[in-house]
């Protein structure tokens, strides 16, 4: 039979589910669950639900009985629970049999030091090793960033040869080393900068790889010259590329590539086949390369330093090195807010450009042979302006075609009977003619109602300022340059410039414009897009001045006649008076 828990006394509140112990130690005890009920006849048991602590508990349900204090009371314990705690205490048994065996003696044998680790030296020994702070630091490094920092400099020391360096490599062959470090190489080697058979070497070798696994890239520093090498695979390795002292005379071949010295023409001459192939420069930490790229020719600097051009020993332009600005005539991105400098710069990752000048003619742009645009305007792919020029002037030309627009309304309404349109004259008649209205932009709804005219409406009256025409539309489609021979300045083998020709392959690009064909180009319509009709509202100009004189004349000349009028009308009631006088009737009112 279970023996009930009755230590200590009890207050419970009706409606509550909550028991307050005085004197009880609940959790002490183990009570987990269980029966709780009263020494009087108040309420009923009820099961316990939790116990919180030593001196409360909470029960499956609201007390029913009536709200009570210091009540003597008594707890009947769970059968399972007290089950559990003897499976507890086997299991506690079972732990305890466990600690005693030889490998915990042999660590409670020792005795703790200062700056002392632990570890087995043996089946059942174990000894204290030093463990100092740097240990510990190295020990505690949450990720490797954090553990270079505490190493310091990782390449202190002397760097080992490959088979003393502890990452299963073997001596002899450059092709094997491909774990990422810094060796010593001493002896014979095969797969070197001096060809695939054995050849003494006393030189550095690194190596790096990239993380994916498809890339090796060696370095040797070898009897004053660097080579370096690569590979996608780690088994088969590039040509050797050596960057060589340009002293005109330290002429060697390796591998396929190959260094000619100075020819008899006075050039460098660098051959690596098909391969990658680089010309540096160093100087005090700055490094410059020319690179020969499978389509292309490269010049630039390595590391966040300028490339400028100089004439005269003055330097006239440079590529910077922070944002990549070209810049003619400058040193640095002018500020428009200040300074004093002149000349232009071009921002290619963002198409900024800054011009500034002092003096006749700042900027200048023409245009040979024909009519037309000398800059055009766009707002993300669409034409909203232009430039133009002819043989008599230039005009200022913005968007104004019906298909950009939407909702459009006149701005006034009125019509002219035959008598009205009989008295106005040409200038007056072309501004009557002109319908200024309310529209919005199909493209920019959020800039609401605005005010203006529609181009092809304008044109009849007004067409010295449109251009283009209603509906206006060009062909798009693939550009086709056909492959084509030209002649070119080569070296030969000998150091001997000659002239050969060579072919330029046939070249393709898609979406020109039929009126934007390069000089004998094909052309293949694709589609085709709209050619929007622009205003110049400044041409104009001429006309409203035109018709606002005649306002202004006509408004003169009827002045002047109801002045005349006004002078016969006091005339005429002068001689009225006197009439009247002479009769001797009443004077008129």
């Amino acid at each position: 039979m279970t023996i009930p828990y009755v230590t200590g006394t009890v207050s419970v509140t009706a409606g509550s589910a909550v028991v307050t112990g005085s004197g009880t130690a609940w959790a002490t005890a183990l009570i987990a669950g269980g029966l709780f009920g009263l020494d009087s006849s108040n309420g009923n048991p009820v099961p316990i639900l939790s116990v919180d602590s030593n001196t409360q508990l909470t029960l499956a349900k609201p007390w029913r009985g009536t709200t009570a204090a210091g009540q003597g009371y008594w707890i009947v314990r769970d059968t399972a629970y007290l089950q559990q705690q003897t499976v507890n205490a086997q299991a506690l048994s079972t732990y305890i049999q466990r600690l005693d065996n030889a490998a915990l003696a042999a660590l409670a044998g020792l005795t703790p030091a200062a700056d002392q680790f632990p570890y087995f030296n043996g089946a059942n020994t174990a000894v204290l090793t030093a463990l100092k702070a740097k240990g510990r630091d190295i020990i505690a490094a949450v990720d490797t960033l954090g553990l270079l920092e505490k190493l310091g400099p990782v390449l202190g020391g002397f760097t080992p040869v490959p088979s003393e360096a502890g990452v299963g490599l073997a001596d002899g062959d450059f092709n094997s080393i491909t774990v990422p470090g810094v060796y010593t190489i001493a002896g014979t080697w095969t797969n070197g900068p001096s060809g695939a058979a054995g050849s003494g070497y006393t030189a550095m070798l690194w190596v790096i790889a990239r993380k994916f696994n498809n890339r090796w890239v060696q370095g040797l520093l070898h009897g004053g010259f660097e080579y370096t090498r690569w590979s996608s695979d780690g088994v088969t390795w590039d040509p050797w590329i050596m960057t060589p002292a340009l002293n005109g005379v330290n002429n060697f071949t390796s591998a396929a590539n190959t260094f000619v010295g100075l020819t008899s023409s006075g050039s460098i001459f660098l051959d690596n086949g098909a391969n990658y192939n680089s010309l540096a420069l160093r100087r005090s930490g700055m490094e410059a390369r020319l690179e020969a790229g499978a389509t292309s020719i490269n010049l630039g600097t390595i590391g966040a330093h300028p490339l400028t051009f100089r004439v005269n020993s003055t330097e006239k332009a440079r590529f910077e090195e922070v944002n990549g600005d070209f810049l003619v005539g400058l040193t640095a991105t002018p500020d428009p807010a200040s300074g004093s400098t002149l000349g232009f710069a071009i921002r290619g990752n963002t198409g900024r450009a800054w011009r500034r000048s002092s003096g006749y003619n700042p900027f200048i742009q023409s245009r040979l042979a024909s009519d037309g645009s000398v800059q055009d305007f766009y707002r993300e792919h669409t034409l909203v302006g232009n430039i133009q020029v002819s043989a008599t002037g230039t005009t200022y030309s913005t968007t104004s075609d019906y298909r950009r627009k939407n909702d459009v309304q006149p701005i006034v309404t009125f019509s002219l009977t035959p008598e009205q349109f009989d008295v106005l004259d040409n200038a007056e008649l072309k501004i009557m003619g002109l319908r200024p209205v309310f529209h919005r932009w199909n493209d920019a709804p959020e800039k609401g109602v605005v005010t203006g005219f529609i181009a092809h409406e304008a044109q009849p009256i007004v067409p010295h300022a449109v251009t283009g025409e209603k509906d206006g539309m060009v062909d798009i489609g693939r550009e086709i340059i056909p492959a084509r021979d030209i002649e070119v300045e080569v070296e030969d083998e000998e150091g001997n410039y000659v002239i050969r020709t060579i072919t330029i392959p046939e070249q393709i690009n898609e979406g020109v414009r039929i009126d934007g064909l390069a000089e004998g180009a094909k052309f293949e319509k694709t589609g085709e897009i709209p050619v929007y009709q622009t205003m110049d509202y400044g041409l104009i100009t001429a006309d409203i001045v035109a018709a606002l004189q005649c306002v202004i004349y006509k408004n003169m000349l009827q002045g002047e006649e109801i002045a005349s009028l006004n002078a016969a009308n006091a005339d005429m009631a002068s001689r009225l008076s006197a009439i009247e006088q002479h009769l001797g009737l009443p004077l008129s009112p």
